[in-house]
Parts: C-alpha cells; structure tokens; sequence
C-alpha cells in the first residue's frame, strides 16, 4: 500500500492524493482544546486512529520528484501544523500518550516542507507571499522546526539557482519532467536577492545560537545559499559587523568560568557560519576572517583550535586570488602556530 501511495504521489502528485486519500489529521480535536472546550481521551483516540498520518512520510519522500506547488502546503499543512503546535503542550499534560502522538504527527508535518519547497512549481510567488511567516518561523523555534525551516529555505533557493542556470532545462529535463522552468528559477532568484536582507539576519542569529549541531548546520546552510544570492555589499557589510563583535568579545578580558564559556561557544559558532559563507564573500570580509581566526590557531582549545584551521584552509581552497595576495602572511601564521 505504501510502494502504491507512493507512485501515486509522484505520478499525479499531492493534491490528487489529498482528493482520493484526504489526511484526516486531529485538527479539529485541536482546535477545541486550544478554545478551552473539554475533549475526551476517547474522543482523541478515535481522531488519532482515524487519522492518515502514515501518509506524511510518503510525502516528504515523493512531493519533490511530483509536479507539486509550495503554496498547497502553507493552504492545506501549515494551518494544521501550526494548529497542532499550539495544542500538543496543553494534551500531554493531561493525556501524555495521545500528546506524544500528535507531537510527532506535527513534526513529520513540518518534515515535508523541505520536500514541497525543492522544485516546487509556484515557488517564486509561494515564497514572496509566505517570506514573514516563514522568516518568523525560523527566528522563533528551535530544535527540529528550526532545522526543517531552514532546509526548505536552502533546498528552495538551491533549486531556483540550479534552474536559473543555463543550459539546465536540455541536459536534466528528461531525467526529471517535474523540474521547473528557467523563467520560474530566475524569478524566485530575484525575490529571494530581495529578502535576503530580513532573512540573512535572522539565520545569523539562529546560527550564532546554541543548539544541536544538525540545527546549526541547517541554518548555516540556508544563509549560504541566501548569500550566493544576495547583493555582494549587503552581505559582507552584514558579515563583517558581525567579525567585528567577535573581535570586540575576544578583546575582553574576564577571569569568569561562565563568560569565558560564552566567549568559546561564540567563536566555534562564527567558525562554522564562516566556513558556510566562503563563498559568497569579497576580499574585505575574508581580511576581516583572517583577522579574526588566526589568533585562534593557538588556541588552547582544541576544537577551536581545528575550527580556526578549517577556515583558512577553506578560504585558501575556495578563495585561491586571495590566497596568492595574502600567501606570505597566511603561510607565516600557519608556520608560527
């Protein structure tokens, strides 16, 4: 039944399958407890296993290879997610059972939108309509939601790049007749250059933040590919301000445990946000990176110590115009550490 629900969805796609094999999801059980309405434990144990759940999974494997559209998830998922969201603290404090359950009915909800944000077909108007909540989204969670906002973020954005660039649609087109169109790619691009701003901000907060390694990943990923689309001075004038903290932060002295902590956690963070933005970055913000981290390859701590080394092997691997200019200082930094 699953092999054959999940041909379904690739051939025909998700909103064929929703008019055939409607979700059912507790919604409605939902939306009661959050209004202070009383709702059983038989009640919620009838809606649970009445519910297609099982069909998220399929979905986040299939909606990517399948014509699908962004904006049929935010219409018909995102008001049910969000809705199962708000209810699952107040259920598992009474019923912890049937909250667990509905706990992971939303977070395999929110799981499928990496999968209608890759090659989605609307997906420069579904990302100009949906930017604020999406943006506020991933500013305000943590953990798993965070991690699979900012990976439909990147796989979006990846998607409109590779379909914007030339000669795609001959070469893939047959491998995949789902794939969008140039025109399509080439618009998204231009909505996401004009949002970079607003959510480059938010992802460098969010990476900067302390959280599961998977979750920074994530949003370090999703400001990498917004970089490679955003405006060369907006980007690094952001980036730089954010060097110039951190040097501001190494400056200070403190004999206390906590503090100097915070002061770790922060450089390991930079290191990995600036190992992600490589890339998308001129020769002012590397100078700024070198300022930055190789100090740090002295470090005492050997994790930073290896995150410092990382940085400016990856700055000489991806930046090789800027190696040879700053060759004798980098190579007289690394010879002294």
């Amino acid at each position: 039944l699953e092999a054959a629900v999940l041909a379904a969805i690739i051939k025909s796609g998700p909103e064929q399958l929703e008019a055939i094999l409607p979700l059912h999801l507790p919604k409605t059980e939902c939306s009661a407890i959050i209004e202070g309405s009383t709702v059983s434990v038989g009640s919620l144990q009838k809606a649970i296993a009445v519910s297609r759940a099982w069909i998220l999974p399929l979905l986040q494997s299939g909606v990517k290879s399948s014509n699908h559209t962004l904006e049929y998830y935010f219409t018909n998922l995102w008001p049910t997610w969000k809705t199962l969201v708000r209810c699952v603290g107040g259920v598992k404090k009474v019923y912890p059972a049937e909250g667990s359950q509905m706990d992971a009915i939303q977070l395999q909800l929110i799981a499928t939108l990496p999968s209608f944000a890759t090659n989605a077909q609307d997906m420069d108007s579904a990302l100009q309509k949906n930017a604020k909540q999406w943006a506020i989204g991933i500013q305000k969670s943590t953990g798993h939601v965070r991690q699979n906002l900012c990976k439909a973020l990147a796989c979006l954005v990846q998607s409109a790049r590779e379909a914007a660039a030339p000669a795609r649609e001959s070469d893939m087109k047959e491998e995949n007749p789902h794939l969008i169109s140039r025109a399509v790619g080439q618009k998204t691009v231009k909505v996401a250059q004009r949002l970079s701003k607003n959510f480059l901000s938010i992802l460098f907060d969010a990476a900067l933040q302390p959280d599961h390694p998977s979750v920074t990943e994530a949003c370090v990923h999703a400001a990498s590919e917004i970089g490679l689309v955003a405006p060369e001075k907006g980007i690094n004038s952001m980036f730089i301000a954010l060097l110039k903290k951190l040097l501001q932060i190494q400056a200070m002295t403190s004999q206390d445990e906590e503090e100097i902590a915070q002061k770790k956690a922060k450089e390991q963070a930079m290191a990995d946000l600036a190992l992600g933005l490589i890339p998308c970055l001129n020769a002012s913000s590397l100078d700024w990176m070198m300022r930055t981290f190789i100090p740090l390859l002295k470090d005492e701590e050997a994790m930073l110590q290896k995150k410092a080394y990382r940085v400016v092997r990856a700055i000489c691997e991806k930046k090789p115009e800027f190696f040879v200019k700053n060759s004798e200082k980098i190579l007289t930094a690394l010879k002294d550490a």
